[in-house]
């Protein structure tokens, strides 16, 4: 199995729900008495998709305005970003198209996923699927829907980005290791004119 380490950051305003997905996903559990990321928060989690044994490291940025200028600091060597928004929350929703031009002016290369948060407070939401949808398929980026709380959505969110980073890995590598293509017309062609004339 071969050994693959990811850099993996969640980014988005202030209480979106970016460290409650992180700590769902590594640790299976749920604080609601969480108050807020300062600066980052890092979390490490080993799994095997693919026939990878994916070392993925989390970095958890805080979403408060006066953080905001240290955010591309631990971006910029990522290899996927996970967007978060609240889907109760227009305003949250609003600032996901700067979020991700924001991640590809620094970043070449990456896979970028937008996930809508709160999937359990269906009742209050302010945002459709079908304008999160339309927004995430002008960037053609990908969209999935959580619930930190209950834990819908998170294993599908870190599966399907490690998954479409390593196709997007494995086709570059395709791209640069194969070898210059052979024109068998033209090889054909030339066996002819070789026994034409002997």
């Amino acid at each position: 199995m071969k050994s693959l380490p990811l850099k993996v950051v969640l980014i988005g305003d202030t209480l979106v729900g970016k460290t409650s997905i992180a700590t769902r996903y590594v640790n299976g559990d749920f604080n609601e008495s969480y108050k807020g990321t300062v600066a980052a928060n890092f979390l490490h989690k080993l799994v095997e998709i693919n026939d990878y044994s994916c070392d993925l490291a989390i970095w958890d940025t805080a979403g408060q305005e006066i953080y905001r200028t240290l955010t591309p600091n631990y971006y910029r060597d990522a290899n996927i970003a996970i967007i978060v928004f609240d889907i109760t929350s227009m305003n949250t929703f609003k600032q996901v198209k700067s979020w991700i031009n924001e991640v590809k002016t620094n970043v070449q290369d990456i896979i970028i996923m937008v996930v809508g948060n709160k999937h359990d407070l269906e009742a209050n939401r302010a945002v459709s699927m079908d304008e999160a949808n339309e927004l995430c398929q002008s960037f053609g980026v990908e969209y999935v829907e959580t619930s930190a709380l209950t834990g819908y959505g998170i294993d599908i969110v870190f599966e399907t980005v490690v998954i479409n980073y390593i196709k997007s890995m494995n086709q570059k590598s395709f791209k640069f290791d194969t070898p210059n293509r052979v024109d068998l017309n033209n090889e054909k062609s030339s066996e002819k004119n070789k026994k034409s004339c002997c």
